[in-house]
Protein backbone atom coordinates (compact mmCIF):
# COMPACT_ATOMS: atom_id res chain seq x y z
CA UNK A 1 0.00 0.00 0.00
CA UNK A 2 1.17 3.50 -0.81
CA UNK A 3 1.46 6.07 1.95
CA UNK A 4 0.68 8.94 -0.44
CA UNK A 5 -2.84 7.65 -1.15
CA UNK A 6 -4.45 6.93 2.22
CA UNK A 7 -8.05 7.15 1.00
CA UNK A 8 -7.44 4.63 -1.77
CA UNK A 9 -5.62 2.30 0.62
CA UNK A 10 -8.57 2.29 3.03
CA UNK A 11 -11.11 1.85 0.23
CA UNK A 12 -9.09 -0.97 -1.31
CA UNK A 13 -9.05 -2.82 1.99
CA UNK A 14 -12.83 -2.58 2.46
CA UNK A 15 -13.58 -3.40 -1.19
CA UNK A 16 -11.45 -6.54 -0.98
CA UNK A 17 -13.37 -7.59 2.13
CA UNK A 18 -16.60 -7.33 0.12
CA UNK A 19 -15.15 -9.34 -2.77
CA UNK A 20 -15.30 -6.50 -5.34
CA UNK A 21 -12.63 -5.64 -7.84
CA UNK A 22 -11.09 -2.16 -7.89
CA UNK A 23 -8.38 -0.69 -10.07
CA UNK A 24 -6.32 0.66 -7.23
CA UNK A 25 -3.56 1.90 -9.54
CA UNK A 26 -6.07 4.21 -11.26
CA UNK A 27 -7.59 5.25 -7.95
CA UNK A 28 -4.15 6.05 -6.51
CA UNK A 29 -3.20 8.11 -9.57
CA UNK A 30 -6.46 10.05 -9.40
CA UNK A 31 -6.06 10.63 -5.67
CA UNK A 32 -2.52 11.96 -6.18
CA UNK A 33 -3.66 14.23 -9.03
CA UNK A 34 -6.51 15.54 -6.88
CA UNK A 35 -4.15 16.28 -3.99
CA UNK A 36 -1.69 18.04 -6.31
CA UNK A 37 -4.51 20.14 -7.77
CA UNK A 38 -5.70 21.09 -4.28
CA UNK A 39 -2.18 22.11 -3.28
CA UNK A 40 -1.78 24.21 -6.41
CA UNK A 41 -5.18 25.85 -5.83
CA UNK A 42 -4.19 26.72 -2.25
CA UNK A 43 -0.97 28.28 -3.52
CA UNK A 44 -2.91 30.37 -6.08
CA UNK A 45 -5.37 31.48 -3.41
CA UNK A 46 -2.53 32.46 -1.07
CA UNK A 47 -0.88 34.40 -3.89
CA UNK A 48 -4.10 36.21 -4.73
CA UNK A 49 -4.63 37.13 -1.08
CA UNK A 50 -1.10 38.52 -0.85
CA UNK A 51 -1.62 40.43 -4.12
CA UNK A 52 -4.81 41.96 -2.74
CA UNK A 53 -3.09 42.96 0.52
CA UNK A 54 -0.22 44.58 -1.37
CA UNK A 55 -2.62 46.38 -3.70
CA UNK A 56 -4.58 47.75 -0.73
CA UNK A 57 -1.38 48.93 0.96
CA UNK A 58 -0.24 50.59 -2.25
CA UNK A 59 -3.58 52.39 -2.57
CA UNK A 60 -3.23 53.68 1.02
CA UNK A 61 0.30 54.94 0.39
CA UNK A 62 -0.75 56.62 -2.86
CA UNK A 63 -3.64 58.33 -1.07
CA UNK A 64 -1.31 59.55 1.69
CA UNK A 65 1.11 60.84 -0.96
CA UNK A 66 -1.64 62.71 -2.77
CA UNK A 67 -2.88 64.23 0.49
CA UNK A 68 0.67 65.34 1.37
CA UNK A 69 1.09 66.91 -2.07
CA UNK A 70 -2.17 68.81 -1.69
CA UNK A 71 -1.18 70.01 1.79
CA UNK A 72 2.26 71.12 0.54
CA UNK A 73 0.75 72.92 -2.43
CA UNK A 74 -1.82 74.60 -0.21
CA UNK A 75 0.88 75.67 2.25
CA UNK A 76 3.08 77.07 -0.49
CA UNK A 77 0.19 78.82 -2.18
CA UNK A 78 -1.20 80.45 0.95
CA UNK A 79 1.92 81.17 3.03
CA UNK A 80 4.60 81.98 0.46
CA UNK A 81 2.31 83.94 -1.84
CA UNK A 82 0.91 86.06 0.99
CA UNK A 83 4.31 86.76 2.57
CA UNK A 84 5.94 87.83 -0.66
CA UNK A 85 8.41 84.95 -0.59
CA UNK A 86 8.57 82.74 -3.66
CA UNK A 87 6.33 85.03 -5.71
CA UNK A 88 7.43 83.16 -8.77
CA UNK A 89 5.74 80.09 -7.32
CA UNK A 90 8.50 77.65 -8.17
CA UNK A 91 7.14 74.18 -8.37
CA UNK A 92 7.87 71.31 -6.05
CA UNK A 93 9.94 68.56 -7.70
CA UNK A 94 6.89 66.37 -8.30
CA UNK A 95 4.87 69.09 -10.00
CA UNK A 96 5.09 69.45 -13.76
CA UNK A 97 6.98 72.48 -15.01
Amino acid sequence: MSRSTPETDVAEYYIRQEGHYVRSDLARRLERERDEARTELEMWRDGNILHEIHRNELEKVEQERDEAREAAHSFRSSYYASSGVNKGGCAFPWEAQ
